[in-house]
């Protein structure tokens, strides 16, 4: 248990090995919290006074997305990006002006987020729109999926991913990233330290077993695993040095054990439709 009044728990699917929160919220009240979200006085804290993402100097994680795009995608004259929970489309601004600066010809962004404010563009081969749901693209794909640090907070994680992958093109790169902070927690307790879970914004905890068995199920043979692997961390030495620093000392000793060290933090994949 880990939030008493009213008493919720995280449970652990012996099949899938997520794990999720006991009690799910309903729309209304993810909707009513989300609403609220880039404003609250936390997020300004940790990112910035103004800020319509979750990452600081969110080029780290552009220049990630692009160079795996150029790495493993044919060359392109356009290239259309989908970016799920992507904010006011700063980082899928930032990967298009890099896929602009190799040659792309025209970039396309597609935002589906609860934030209306779009970022303001300054180059003319590049678009950038937004819808509410998912279900306002249904014929649509895509070569590039983004779903950075989204999925946890939904509260059918599973149709979701669904949705997405439908959304990749053939060729197309699909990338998430999802907290897997379970075991930091429990060693925490151990400890005598508490780790928030920060419910209700996050519902799901997602590990590299959860993700590395979900992409081997026979239905997705036709999307390849290209990096599975501890996530980037979203702060920088700058902003939050001791954080950062934590961040990166947690996640340093998986290089060199593998899947047998859990205490990393959170998780990212980027896999390819064949």
């Amino acid at each position: 248990m880990f939030q008493e009044n009213p008493d919720i728990c995280l449970l652990q699917c012996n099949v899938c090995h997520a794990v999720s929160a006991s009690r799910i919220p309903t729309d209304e009240t993810l909707a009513d919290y989300y609403s609220g979200f880039y404003e609250s006085s936390e997020l300004r804290e940790h990112f910035g006074e103004k800020t319509n993402i979750t990452f600081s100097k969110p080029q780290r994680l552009a220049i990630k997305l692009c160079n795996i795009y150029r790495s493993y995608c044919q060359d392109n004259s356009s290239v259309a990006i989908l970016d799920f929970g992507g904010g006011d489309g700063t980082i899928s601004n930032l990967v298009a002006m890099d896929l602009i600066n190799s040659g792309i010809k025209k970039v396309s962004i597609k935002i589906v987020d609860y934030n209306k404010k779009l970022l303001s563009l300054q180059d003319n081969r590049i678009v950038i729109d937004r819808v509410d749901s998912l279900d306002d693209i249904t014929g649509q794909r895509y070569e590039l999926v983004i779903a950075s640090a989204v999925i946890e907070h939904h509260p059918r994680p599973g149709k979701l991913l669904r949705d997405l992958l439908h959304h990749v093109k053939q060729g197309g790169i699909f990338y998430a990233r999802t907290p897997y902070i379970l075991p930091i927690m429990r060693l925490s307790r151990l400890m005598g330290i508490h780790v928030d879970f920060t419910y209700p914004g996050h519902l799901h905890d997602l590990s590299q077993a959860f993700w590395e068995n979900y992409f081997r199920r026979k239905e997705l043979s036709d999307f390849q695993i290209l990096k599975s692997k501890p996530s980037i961390v979203e702060t920088t030495f700058r902003k939050q040095f001791w954080v950062t620093l934590a961040a990166y000392l947690l996640k340093a000793p998986w290089f060199l054990l593998g899947k047998s060290y859990k205490y990393v933090g959170g998780w990212e994949m980027f896999v390819r439709k064949r």
